[in-house]
């Protein structure tokens, strides 16, 4: 299931995300993994909130200052107050705003419906609903795919993610006429948030299964078709009330 958010039902910070000046834009969509259940936690960390904002909007903020074609954003089918986060009604907007908003910006909640088998189905239903957006993109004659769009891939609980470390892995995956993938290497670990060519990511979809990801997939690709940038930083999720309560003690949640 697959809803469409009207940008005028988007909070002014939301928009103001979105068309602030900044960093030159890379064309590209974002995919925020969002539907895990939090079982380990024990509460939705979807709604936890950093500067009094939930979670799951916070990260849809970052990833709509990248400048984005499109938002996808996977949440649990049944969880009502996590989509009523992105959903929230705007405050009066200026004309000039109003006149700055792209009212063909895409941002999708897709809704799985089984989260509990893990993270490839979020995955792979992101990339269908990615597959109808890139319909419109010119086709490359070589390879049949629309290789010149990437997609930022982003998961819910990276809090200390930052706009710095986005614009870094969009433009590093751009300047690089090799590379498939750009990932964030944290512990010696290749993983998200990462940018990759959407025509890769299309023929990794029938590969996708259970809580693999991605990380299988990058590792059998040629060395020259992989970056990575360090962000030790991103090390820090949130699965257990014990990372919970470092990350609150840190500063980096809301209390």
């Amino acid at each position: 299931m697959t809803d469409s958010i009207n940008p005028n039902l988007l909070s002014h910070s939301l928009m103001s995300a979105s068309i602030q000046n900044g960093p030159a834009a890379y064309q590209h969509w974002v995919i925020i993994l969002a539907a895990g259940l939090s079982t380990r936690l024990g509460e939705p960390k979807q709604l936890l909130t950093i500067q009094g904002k939930p979670l799951i909007r916070h990260m849809a903020e970052l990833a709509l200052a990248t400048k984005p074609q499109g938002l996808i954003v996977v949440i649990p089918q049944n969880d009502s107050k996590i989509a009523a986060a992105l959903k929230v009604l705007t405050v009066t907007q200026g004309a000039e705003l109003a006149h700055k908003l792209s009212t063909d910006l895409p941002i999708k909640i897709v809704r799985n419906p089984t989260p509990q088998l893990g993270m490839a189905l979020s995955l792979s239903l992101a990339i269908d609903n990615l597959r109808t957006s890139m319909s419109s993109w010119p086709v490359s004659e070589s390879t049949g795919h629309t290789d010149d769009l990437s997609v930022l891939i982003m998961s819910i609980d990276q809090v200390r993610m930052n706009p710095a470390h986005l614009q870094q892995l969009l433009s590093t995956q751009q300047d690089n006429a090799n590379s498939i993938v750009t990932t964030s290497r944290y512990q010696d670990i290749i993983g998200l948030p990462l940018v990759v060519k959407g025509s890769m990511l299309q023929d990794w979809q029938s590969s996708l299964s259970g809580d693999k990801g991605l990380r299988h997939l990058i590792r059998a690709l040629p060395a020259k078709a992989v970056q990575s940038i360090d962000a030790p930083e991103l090390t820090h999720d949130i699965d257990t009330p014990e990372q919970l309560h470092l990350a609150r003690s840190q500063g980096w949640l809301d209390a």
